[in-house]
């Protein structure tokens, strides 16, 4: 196409609108509807459990390093048992110490899981009901006034994040629900509790102010004591602690800046520290009960009984529906995944379960750079024969998006460089800003090419990155080269040769 408008000469001008709105459709389409990933899989479906491992040790190298990600630790259960626990990679990367089987990260929202451990161990002994009002059981703190029945939101709907609480505020720690930090007129019902998910951080800490009234006990303390030490996750806990120093990573953000390993996030809904080993030990006895003696197996089934469907939003992507702490999505061969991750300034976690088989998979990483190492969990799939996951599939599509903006918006540049390279070369166009000839389409170019800048620089690029770190780089310059060219074309304007001849002065 490009040789053929060339070639028309003087009459490209006239083609210029239809040319630029067929790349940005081309970009528009791609990023929404693309569906084939260009990502290559591991395809070794027969491979033993060394092969695999030994696949994915060479893998990991080259990623840490394609994507400057300082380190992950990867834990794998298979059949039951845990066969792989291995660092890659720096916990600090000022002091170069690296990532070992006990190297501890700060593991976001995962902690959600183990807080719903917590809570069926007290519905196991009977101290608690789940379809009871929250409010029966907290004694330090009361919702006020609500356009919706506070009275709906019992445990079992905060457990399953049904319960209509808000998910956008600033979330507090339990002090500071306690001190009234956030208002507490922001922390009331946003729609019907049952009515639907909304993924309520404040919820969580409902949850964990719950534990403290009933038990008399600190969160962390209870914690340790019916969930961490009967799992065996002697490595872990609820809130800093100093132990933890000696073999903590340092988190890094998107840019490279180191994020301290302290406390992050609010008690029950994060703050739990722990090492892959440990919570492949989480995994184990979530697959069979027997493992651990933490709860009886049907509060576990009961966990990862599907409450409440997951649609639309970040979450959507993520996974079909929500138990108690658990996403869960059913498998097209009829098995059933079982999943949580954990996000922060500087960390990037998650775990993916399938108990029918007696397989999962621990990925703990200190960068929030990590989201391309989701490739790691499509490999380990294939491997074991199960169909790809609604997260691996939502990066695929995502990612082929990308790539295909990329084309698209190069095209674009390459196209426009050819003709403004000609037109000047020629005499077809005139460096004239303040002309009006043609100006309601020259100023949509303008602002077009200002919205596309402005949108990636302010907002786009910040969403993309940590999810495609090195993609996004490309899809920037593709696009502010585009954009660039676009706004050069808007304060140029086409001669006509007979008006020039008519007129010197017509193209001023």
């Amino acid at each position: 196409m490009l040789i053929a408008v060339l070639a028309k000469g003087r009459s490209m001008p006239a083609r210029i609108p239809s040319i630029i709105a067929s790349l940005l459709t081309i970009s528009a389409v791609s990023i929404a509807f693309a569906g084939v990933s260009l990502r290559g899989s591991f395809a070794a479906n027969d491979a033993t459990v060394e092969e695999f491992i030994a696949e994915q040790d060479e893998r990991l190298a080259r990623k840490l390093d394609r994507y400057d990600i300082p380190g992950i630790s990867v834990a794998m259960v298979h059949n039951g048992e845990i066969v792989w626990v291995e660092g890659y990679g720096e916990a600090d990367r000022s002091t170069g110490a690296p990532v070992t089987p006990h190297t501890v990260f700060e593991s976001g929202s995962i902690a959600k899981s183990l807080t719903a451990w917590g809570v069926m161990r007290l519905v196991e002994t009977g101290r608690i009901e789940l379809d009871a009002p929250v409010e029966r059981y907290l004694e330090r703190w009361e919702f006020p006034e609500a356009d919706f029945p506070t009275d709906g939101v019992t445990v079992r709907r905060l457990l399953s994040n049904s319960s209509g609480l808000p998910a956008v505020i600033h979330v507090p720690s339990i002090d500071g629900l306690l001190a009234g930090e956030p208002d507490r007129d922001e922390i009331v019902p946003q729609q019907r509790p049952g009515e639907g998910f909304i993924y309520s951080n404040p919820g969580w800490v409902l949850i964990a102010l719950m534990i403290e009234d009933v038990t008399g006990q600190s969160y962390p303390e209870f914690m340790r004591q019916e969930v961490l030490e009967p799992l065996g996750m002697v490595d872990s806990g609820f809130g800093w602690d100093a132990d933890f120093s000696e073999n903590a990573a340092t988190g890094y953000t998107f840019g490279g800046n180191p994020v301290p390993a302290d406390d992050h996030g609010p008690y029950g809904a994060g703050s739990l520290y722990s090492t892959a080993e440990d919570l492949a030990r989480f995994a184990q006895a979530s697959i069979d009960a027997s493992a651990g003696g933490a709860l009886h197996p049907d509060s576990i089934d009961l966990m990862h009984t599907p409450v409440v469907d997951v649609s639309g939003g970040y979450h959507g992507l993520m996974s079909e529906s929500y138990g108690f702490g658990h996403f869960i999505e059913e498998l097209p061969n009829g098995n059933t995944g079982i999943t949580h991750g954990g996000e922060s300034g500087g960390w990037l976690t998650a775990y993916y379960l399938v108990p029918e088989s007696g397989d999962g998979l621990v990925m703990m990483s200190n960068s929030r750079r990590s989201w391309p190492l989701v490739n790691v969990l499509d490999d380990w799939a294939e491997w074991r024969g199960f169909p790809s996951t609604v997260m691996t599939r939502s990066y695929g599509r995502l990612e082929t998006g990308v790539t295909i903006a990329i084309g698209a918006f190069g095209l674009g540049t390459v196209v426009l460089v050819g003709i403004l390279a000609r037109a000047f070369w020629t005499g077809g166009r005139r460096f004239v800003p303040a002309s009006r000839d043609s100006w309601p389409w020259r100023m949509i170019q303008m602002l077009l090419a200002i919205v596309l800048l402005l949108g990636w620089w302010l907002l786009a690029r910040e969403i993309a990155g940590p999810f495609f770190p090195v993609l996004t780089a490309y899809l920037g310059i593709a696009l502010t080269a585009y954009s660039i060219l676009l706004m050069l074309m808007a304060v140029t304007v086409p001669r006509s040769a007979r008006r020039l001849i008519d007129d010197p002065d017509a193209a001023g």
